[in-house]
């Protein structure tokens, strides 16, 4: 009838009503359908932190993770990195209070300023070791997460948490 329904307001499964359309915007990757999921992964690609968001966007969390990243590995976290989806402006600012080498592209075009912290070795260096996140994410997938036999939103948390558990056994 022409009527447009407001996107928070759709169900997209009637057996998992947690379930949210995922638009990534990727090649090839049309969406899919489950819930986001943030993922910390250290030097040695172990997950140390995990949390579903749900519609959150990834800026929320950023100097909240970075905070509590400094809070538990102290001195020995070196440095930090996210993708665009976690930066504005003043995130950037906090992060460099919070944490020296913290590497975050800035969304949009990025001033001159900018353009030489981003085009140096060291940020390119930071940048890049980001990448192997993505390859995280796919194994999660490898271990479990690509399907959630069990049923209900709270059982879906437990399963997420064994499949990180999984994984990082098998690391």
């Amino acid at each position: 009838k022409g009527e447009k329904i407001p996107h928070d307001e759709k169900i997209f499964s009637l057996f998992e009503p947690h379930i949210k359309w995922i638009s990534k915007g990727k090649a090839g990757v049309i969406c899919e359908l489950g819930q986001k999921h943030l993922i910390v992964t250290d030097q040695y690609h172990f997950i140390v932190h995990h949390k579903l968001i749900g519609d959150t966007p990834d800026a929320a969390f950023t100097v909240e993770i970075a905070q509590k990243l400094k809070e538990q590995f102290g001195a020995s976290l070196a440095s930090l990195s996210f993708d665009k989806g976690f930066s504005s402006k003043e995130i950037i600012i906090a992060l460099e209070n919070i944490i020296p080498n913290a590497f975050i592209k800035q969304k949009g075009k990025p001033n001159k300023a900018r353009q030489e912290i981003e085009h140096t070795q060291d940020f390119k260096k930071g940048t890049n070791s980001h990448h192997a996140v993505e390859s995280n994410i796919n194994q999660l997938e490898y271990h479990g997460l690509h399907k959630c036999r069990d049923k209900g939103e709270e059982n879906f948390k437990k399963y997420v948490s064994l499949a990180v558990l999984s994984y990082n056994l098998h690391r």
